[in-house]
Formats: C-alpha cells, sequence, structure tokens
C-alpha cells in the first residue's frame, strides 16, 4: 500500500469503526492528539500494511485495543461488560 493510497482510505474515513465515532482531524491542544484522532491500526500485527489488514480508528480505541488481535479485543470487552453488568443494574453497589 503507498502513502497515497493510505492518505485516500483514511481521509475518507468519518468514523472510528469500533466505536463509531465521528473522527475529527483537528489536532488538539498544543498540536498533539486527542481521544477522537484517527489513528491506524492493523488487524494482524505481524503482517505489512495493506488495505486488507488496517483499520482507521481513533486513537482512544486504539489505545485500548492496544496489540490485541479485533477478535481478543472484543473478547476483552465482553469480560470488562460481564465482570461490571450488576453494577450498572444496582448502581448503589458500585463501590470500586
Amino acid at each position: 500500500m503507498t502513502s497515497e493510497e493510505l492518505y485516500q482510505m483514511a481521509s475518507k474515513t468519518e468514523v472510528c469503526f469500533i466505536c463509531g465515532c465521528q473522527i475529527d482531524w483537528q489536532l488538539g491542544n498544543k498540536g498533539h492528539m486527542h481521544n477522537k484522532s484517527p489513528t491506524l491500526d492493523r488487524l494482524d500485527n505481524e503482517d505489512v500494511i495493506r488495505s486488507d489488514n488496517i483499520l482507521i480508528l481513533c486513537y482512544q480505541c486504539n489505545a485500548t485495543k492496544r496489540d490485541r488481535t479485533l477478535k481478543e479485543f472484543v473478547d476483552y470487552c465482553r469480560g470488562v461488560a460481564a465482570r461490571f453488568h450488576s453494577h450498572f443494574e444496582y448502581p448503589q453497589l458500585v463501590h470500586l
């Protein structure tokens, strides 16, 4: 994948593949990225950058996903949700 092809793909991406938030192409405070900044994520970290191996994610999702595969990340999220499920049903019991 050339840098021009990557640019074209990224520039057409309006929302994060994972959370669906609107991607914000503006730089944050002092030129730094912020939670909705676009980032590149490889589906297979062992593979090269190809159009079928990358996603454009918001910084927050990519930072949370880290080096997990997409399946590992979804399983991780399910585990977190399952662990705290009762806390959402009974918020008065939350003592975190």
